[in-house]
């Protein structure tokens, strides 16, 4: 799907260091291992990317549920304050 740059954390410090130059310098994202823990380094522009894709979606979502909530599907927060002893 995207490109990846697999990267073996063998001299941890120095491929960490090149990793991350990668990710924030150059745009790449940047596989990296442990033995078997896996993880990616990705530049901070795709982690902006996702967080407004995530927000447009619960924009949405909550668009779409409160337009097919009906009054008798609903009940006042007081009421619901109340059975939920807050």
């Amino acid at each position: 799907m995207f490109p990846y740059y697999t990267n073996c954390m063998s001299s941890h410090t120095v491929n960490l260091d090149r990793a991350i130059e990668r990710a924030s310098v150059y745009g790449k994202r940047v596989r990296v291992s442990n033995g078997g823990a896996k993880a990616v380094i990705v530049p901070e522009e795709d982690v902006m990317l996702l967080e407004a894709i995530e927000n447009y979606l619960d924009v949405k979502d909550v668009k779409k549920r409160r337009k097919n909530a009906s009054a008798s599907k609903t009940i006042p927060w007081s009421i619901a304050r109340k059975k939920l002893g807050m």
